[in-house]
């Protein structure tokens, strides 16, 4: 699957430029030149990474912010800036942004990074953060716990014995687990 980017920037032959090279490396881009038009686009793109201008006209990087805060599932963020300085850079790490990077970019530093968010695995309390209000309790418990068991079984080729072990639950744990999935 490839990795979708949200390029978010007012600035048009940056947006443009970037999109470009990001697509010939195989991603997935979608370009915004506002938090507005950004905001339209964000549910139905489903972007995994967002590429984030800290100065959008007359709104900041937080704008968007808040919305990703609204979404379900949190693409992880790149904050790009000209302007913003080392306490702004502090106050968007404190809200969730993976990476800040100063303008002008320099690409072989975003590959880098892209390569290092690629590599991560998602953060699990960013994500069960951002479920509450939205799922209770028993059913965040039944998306993990259906998640965690077909990883497991997926890891050990199907095995109940293997996927029982990755999982530190006994088999008959495991048995229950399943039952109660299939229902």
């Amino acid at each position: 699957m490839n990795t979708r980017i949200m390029v978010v920037d007012d600035d048009a032959r940056l947006r443009t430029s970037l999109s470009e090279w990001l697509e010939s490396r195989g991603f997935v881009v979608s370009a915004s030149a506002s938090v507005a038009a950004a905001t339209d686009a964000f549910e139905t793109f489903g972007p995994d990474v967002v590429l984030l201008d800290f100065a959008l006209g007359d709104e900041t990087a937080h704008a968007f912010l808040d919305v990703i805060d609204g979404a379900a599932a949190k693409p992880a963020v790149i904050v790009i800036s000209g302007e913003a300085d080392s306490e702004e850079a502090f106050s968007l790490a404190s809200r969730g942004v993976v990476q800040f990077l100063s303008k002008p970019l320099a690409p072989d530093r975003l590959v880098e990074v892209l390569d290092r968010i690629g590599e991560e695995d998602p953060v699990l309390a960013a994500q069960a953060r951002a479920s509450v209000g939205r799922l209770g309790i028993h059913e965040a418990e039944a998306i993990v716990r259906r998640t965690m068991v077909e990883e497991a079984l997926d890891r050990t080729d199907g095995s109940r014995r293997g996927a029982a072990r990755l999982l530190c639950v006994s088999r008959q744990a495991l048995q229950h687990m399943l039952r109660r999935l299939a229902e």
